[in-house]
């Protein structure tokens, strides 16, 4: 109903605008579930820069790009963000796969830099590179969960453990996480990390199938 009190021309024009700056919104956030992130990255935040950076290096809801990657933790470390400069140390020993080519020089500055970062800053996320999305999944984030088992699983910023995979893994999964069931079905199938076992391989691939149909499936 319109406003009675008005007795103006209503700019329709303007509505129209409104509504349609509303509608791009909203597919903006749909097509990327990053764009609040990526916003603040994109103006210098360096926190925000790291976490879409972390995002690409995991393929957290976006395609795993390890270049993109570094390029955001470069943004950020170069703002002194301790977190962003271990994971450059990171990447230049490891080199291949990391999105950079090995260089043990750059490694040694990047740690380096870290080191004087975390002695004279009160930065607690970059002691644990992992500690925002390990926050997450303690308080119960299925995608966090699968993340963090994911992490654990290519030891990926943290020791590779096999046993924390599958308890991350299995979270999700219980959660009706899709990704992870499926990863839990190839893992008892193959009997990789865990004993392998046909029946407990089928009722997650059955739990998965049935999370990405959005139906029962009759047993």
């Amino acid at each position: 109903m319109l406003d009675q009190s008005w007795d103006g021309p209503i700019d329709c024009d303007h509505f129209a605008r409104e509504k349609a700056a509303a509608a791009l919104e909203f597919v903006r956030q749909k097509v990327d579930p990053h764009a609040e992130l990526r916003a603040k990255a994109e103006a210098g935040d360096a926190h925000a820069q790291w976490s879409l950076g972390f995002a690409y290096y995991l393929g957290e809801d976006v395609a795993k790009d390890p270049v993109e990657a570094m390029k955001w933790y470069r943004k950020a470390a170069e703002q002194g963000h301790g977190a962003a400069q271990l994971n450059l140390g990171y990447a230049y020993a490891k080199g291949e796969g990391e999105g950079v080519a090995k260089d043990q020089a750059e490694s040694d500055r990047w740690y380096a830099l870290a080191k004087a970062t975390l002695q004279t800053t009160n930065q607690p996320q970059a002691i644990d590179p992992l500690a925002d999305v390990r926050a997450k999944a303690a308080a119960g984030d299925a995608q966090a969960q699968y993340s963090l088992g994911y992490a654990y699983r290519f030891g990926d910023d943290v020791e590779k453990d096999l046993v924390e995979a599958v308890k991350w893994y299995r979270k999700a999964a219980e959660q009706g996480h899709a990704r992870a069931q499926t990863t839990l079905g190839n893992a008892y199938s193959y009997g990789v990390w865990v004993k392998k076992d046909l029946t407990e391989s089928a009722k997650w691939y059955q739990k998965a199938a049935e999370q990405e149909a959005g139906v029962t499936i009759n047993k």
